[in-house]
């Protein structure tokens, strides 16, 4: 009979391995996955934190060098990390201490937990609180360090400046110059050296980073360029120098002048006449290259500190006094050639002519010459009245002075086709003046810019008719024609109604009062005139939005709370999802609170193999002990030595095929490699830590058991034992 009993403890030992497996397995679990400090230990034991800002950085930043300009972006021509002339290492350790792997750490775990104990069900709340303020301070001054010891200067003037320049040197520049964009570029070294620039980086930084970070609300960047203009003029010489513009002088200052004075041509009193050409070459033959070259010089040291703003007006005076004196007898030899020409093209006198010639009664040119006579007294008798012609008709009409002032200086640039730059002119004057300023309004002025979006153009009537974007958006006016500009804010849910106007320019607006909806959009003068192909264009201000919220979050940090968390999930999902998801928190906390009864069905078939296996409680426990160390074992084996065995040929397969899916030949296939790497290790770890796990409980209810099988095999003597003990107490 008893036998009978026995074999059945047989089928509830096979139950009895399904109840210890199960209930180690789940035991695993929540001494894994569902409690909230594992992930953050896992993380911790892979050293994930230095892998990725050491490791797969350094990796990273290896192979980014191999890569063509190109890959950066249209228009690089050099790959900007070789040519910053920085190592991997200076990148690297400057990145670390911006962002040390210890408060990446910190922050993550922090996540981790307060999530996780949320989602496990420990808690019915939590915060996260992110403090990256002092963190961006710091990235702050290694981006400065870094450029410091970088080529970063060269970088720019290579790869920015010196295709802006060539760029702009490819239309014809005014006057005719011919300069080569490298000798524009070096001479803007020499203005703006690279300590210059260097200072210039820092004040902007120092200007700015308190405001990013919240500790200001207010920025305004000032470089001085006073300092600069001296060293500019040196070098506008130096290139005027190079390309032998001195020239100029004359071709757009001297001679309009004198063409304005002469017209085309000075007719003498003897039929002939010299051109204003003629003049202007004898005054350029007779002008030393030294004289030109330091009037021209002079005549930019005087425009110096206009253009600097010091001063609104100048006058410069250039003497040609000596020039017309000097270039007289160069005018009254072209003059005397052309009398001559005339003498020999007077016919010979006939005999009655002859009769009546008198040469010392000649005042001009005769009807005919002797021909006995010699032409060069007729040019001695009336020589000089061309001289006196030369001086009161040709050079008379020639100012000895000269004065050019900035009327002068608009005029030559309007001559020369470069009106675009009068303009510029006076915004370089106040620039060099006051220095080149930008302010945080300034800044949020060209973000709204940024997200302008042209919806049309007026037509006769002015009138532009447009679907209604959304809430709050700018609306940005620009009247083609003149050039005015006009700025309103619309609320298209409030009646579409203009809150502000600014400039000449008046808008009415008709409809529209809900996004989608169309609006019109009336433009017209301060007189109420259609005002005809005005731009009309509309800016989405929620970018001003994401730089408030940058700003208080490196000032004060970034919050996630319980209730921003829900609307999230509710956003995201729906209202059942998220009371699914509180259900399951629920079983979770329940899970971790009552884990140790998935002990209870195992401990009851223990107790009903001890019942039909034993005849006593020694016999009983003894039982139903051995076979929960034979399970136990069995168990252990599987996970322990047997796992051990097999997994690493899995894994290694596993990890092949991830292999043969990524094109290492691409770029970044190294670092892609390590990544693969280091996610099969964490793998790895993950599934041995979980084997182990359940390994290692699995031993623990083996010596558990056989402790109990020997404590029945015993029984008799530890209660013998027990008894006597008592008694002797007593």
């Amino acid at each position: 009979m008893i036998w009978i009993r026995r074999a059945f403890t047989v089928p509830l030992g096979l139950l009895l391995f399904v109840l210890v497996l199960v209930a180690l397995v789940l035991l695993q679990v929540s001494d894994s996955f569902i409690k909230p400090s594992y992930y953050a230990e896992e993380l911790d034991d892979a050293n994930l934190y230095e892998f990725v800002l050491v490791d797969l950085l350094t990796s990273a930043l290896d192979e980014a060098r191999a890569l063509e300009p190109a890959d950066f972006g249209d228009g690089i021509d050099s790959n900007p990390i070789v040519s910053s002339g920085l190592t991997t290492e200076d990148i690297v350790s400057s990145i670390n201490r911006a962002l040390p792997p210890e408060f990446l750490q910190q922050q993550v775990e922090q996540v981790l937990d307060e999530l996780g104990r949320y989602i496990a069900g420990e808690r019915d709340d939590f915060q996260v609180t992110i403090l990256a303020g002092e963190q961006a301070r710091v990235l702050v001054e290694e981006v400065s360090a870094l450029l410091r010891k970088s080529d970063a200067y060269n970088v720019l003037f290579d790869e920015v400046i010196t295709p802006a320049a060539d760029d702009a040197l490819d239309e014809e520049l005014p006057f005719g110059l011919q300069i080569s964009g490298g000798e524009l570029v070096e001479s803007a070294r020499r203005v703006v050296p690279r300590e210059w620039v260097q200072e210039q980086i820092d004040a902007v930084l120092d200007e700015t980073v308190p405001y990013f970070l919240g500790e200001s609300d207010t920025f305004e960047i000032r470089i001085a360029l006073a300092d600069r203009i001296d060293l500019a003029l040196i070098e506008v010489k130096n290139l005027l120098r190079k390309v032998e513009a001195y020239d100029l002088l004359y071709d757009e200052i001297i001679e309009p002048e004198v063409q304005k004075q002469l017209g085309d041509a000075v007719d003498l009193p003897f039929g002939f006449s010299i051109t204003n050409q003629e003049v202007l070459r004898a005054l350029r033959t007779v002008a030393p290259p030294d004289w030109v070259q330091s009037e021209a010089e002079r005549l930019i040291d005087e425009v110096g500190p206009y253009l600097a703003g010091e001063t609104d007006s100048f006058a410069i005076n250039v003497s040609l006094a000596d020039n017309k004196r000097v270039a007289s007898e160069v005018v009254l030899e072209i003059a005397t050639r052309k009398f001559t020409d005339a003498l020999t093209a007077i016919p010979d006198c006939t005999l009655a002519q002859l009769a009546r010639f008198d040469l010392a009664s000649l005042s001009s040119l005769p009807v005919c010459i002797p021909s006995q006579l010699d032409p060069d007294l007729i040019l001695d008798q009336l020589g000089g009245s061309v001289s006196d012609a030369v001086d009161s008709l040709v050079l008379g009409a020639v100012p000895d002075d000269f004065l050019f002032t900035e009327a002068n200086l608009r005029d030559t640039l309007v001559i020369a086709g470069a009106e675009d730059n009068l303009d510029l002119i006076d915004d370089v004057r106040e620039i060099i003046r006051d220095g080149w300023t930008y302010s945080e309004e300034d800044m949020r002025a060209d973000l709204i810019k940024l997200a302008e979006e042209t919806v049309g153009f007026a037509d006769s009537t002015g009138r532009v008719s447009f679907s209604a974007p959304d809430v709050g958006n700018r609306m940005r006016v620009r009247a083609n024609e003149s050039g005015q500009e006009g700025l309103i804010w619309v609320d298209f849910q409030d009646g579409a109604r203009i809150t502000e106007t600014t400039g000449a320019l008046r808008l009415a607006l008709d409809g529209g009062s809900r996004p989608g909806a169309v609006a019109s959009v009336v433009v017209s003068d301060d007189r109420g005139n259609p005002v005809r192909g005005a731009e009309v264009k509309v800016s989405d201000d929620e970018i001003l939005d994401v730089l408030d919220d940058v700003r208080a979050y490196l000032a004060d940090g970034w919050t996630y709370e319980t209730l921003e968390f829900r609307d999230n999930l509710k956003t995201w999902t729906d209202e059942e999802t998220v009371e699914n998801f509180d259900k399951g928190r629920d079983y979770l906390s329940q899970a971790r609170g009552l884990r140790l009864l998935v002990y209870l069905p195992m401990l009851l078939v223990l107790i009903a193999i001890g019942f039909l296996g034993g005849l006593s409680w020694a016999g009983r426990v003894g039982w139903g002990a051995a076979y929960l160390a034979g399970v136990a074992a069995i168990v252990f084996i599987a996970f322990g030595p047997v796992y051990n065995g097999l997994t690493d040929r899995y894994l290694d397969d596993a990890r092949d095929e991830a292999y043969q899916e990524i094109s290492f030949d691409a770029d970044f296939g190294g670092t892609q490699r390590l990544a693969v790497d280091k996610a099969f290790d964490v793998a790895e770890s993950v599934v041995d830590g979980f084997a182990s796990g359940i390994a290692g409980k699995a031993l623990l209810l083996v010596f558990i058991a056989l402790i109990t099988v020997g404590a029945s095999i015993f029984w008799a003597t530890i209660w013998a034992f027990v008894t006597r003990l008592r008694s002797g107490l007593t």
